[in-house]
């Protein structure tokens, strides 16, 4: 009965806060709560208890699901098929029990697509990833050719200029050895 009271001031607080999924699953514990009521004394099947926790199970399994939050419904299914199996209804027991079941296959198969999708994701990503790794590394290396061309290209401009210079100085001292030459020639015939 405490436990009772416990979920009752939840769910008044729960109202208060507007906290729906947190109203739905306390109406699942509160069936739970009965359905233990039910079979407490003496292997007895309280009749009363028994029927307040079927409905309060069938409600927060509803709102559970209403709210699109199936995790907590799942874990009320059995319970809800253990109450209709003390009350002697083992068909919808069972009717009940597979749709747990059922929605308990489809979360994981949701949960598995999810997965999946997340792994192909960080597959893409990881593939993109090593493409501007590659690209990046490619650029680099055009770089540095780039570099060692303008560097080769610097030493030729370089070379050139020293060859154009050596040659400027080679005809200047051409020059300069003509003009002794023609002077020593020139000496040698007013000498002569």
């Amino acid at each position: 009965h405490r436990a009772l009271q416990y979920y009752d001031s939840s769910q008044v607080m729960a109202q208060a806060m507007d906290a729906k999924l947190d109203y739905a699953t306390n109406l699942g514990n509160m069936g739970e709560i009965y359905l233990k009521m039910a079979s407490l004394k003496n292997n007895d099947l309280n009749h009363t208890a028994l029927e307040k926790g079927i409905k309060y199970l069938t409600e927060g399994i509803d709102s559970c699901l209403a709210l699109g939050s199936a995790d907590p419904a799942v874990a009320f299914y059995p319970t809800l098929s253990n109450a209709y199996a003390l009350k002697g209804n083992f068909e919808h027991a069972l009717e009940i029990y597979k749709k747990g079941e059922n929605l308990r296959d489809s979360i994981h198969s949701a949960q598995n697509k999810m997965n999946q999708q997340n792994m192909l994701t960080t597959y893409d990503l990881t593939l993109a990833s090593r493409d501007l790794l590659l690209k990046e590394q490619e650029l680099n290396i055009k770089n540095l050719e780039l570099n060692r061309s303008r560097q080769t290209l610097g030493l030729y401009v370089m070379g050139l200029i020293i060859l154009l210079l050596a040659g400027g100085v080679v005809l200047y001292l051409l020059r300069l050895s003509r003009r002794k030459n023609k002077m020593l020639v020139e000496s040698n015939q007013i000498y002569a």
